[in-house]
């Protein structure tokens, strides 16, 4: 679990908090403002429904690999989309990216529901209170 959750703090710190704090700038700069930043954006939301209903029905072997494979690829999309690119393609990098977090999410998450004792929480909240 260590692992993952280091691996998911490094993606959201050099991937995600990157993308999404130049995304306006980007957008703004090369795209003409707020329209593009918005459908950029609700793109991403809608590449996360098919996301989450493929994940709500498909039961790989190895969740936790495709998980993974799921986090490398949101991340990879958002470094291949260069400066210069048109806005449509930036639409379609969040779109992905929308969808393969929400693979990551669902199995990640209930993996980590599985694996977790169920009064760990009690333990671990009294623990920290």
């Amino acid at each position: 679990m260590l692992a993952v959750m280091t691996a998911t703090c490094v993606q959201i710190m050099i991937g995600t908090a990157t993308a999404l704090t130049l995304l306006p700038i980007v957008t703004s700069r090369e795209f003409g403002g707020g329209f593009a930043y918005g459908a950029t954006l609700a793109a991403v939301a809608l590449g996360a429904l098919p996301g989450v209903y493929l994940a709500s029905k498909w039961r790989p072997a190895r969740r936790g690999t495709v998980s993974m494979i799921a986090l490398v690829c949101y991340g990879g999309l958002r470094s291949v989309s260069p400066p210069r690119c048109c806005s449509p393609l930036v639409i379609l990098l969040f779109a992905l990216g929308g969808f393969a977090v929400e693979l990551y999410s669902v199995y990640w998450l209930s993996a980590l529901q599985r694996a977790v004792p169920a009064n760990c929480s009690a333990v671990c909240w009294r623990w920290t209170s």
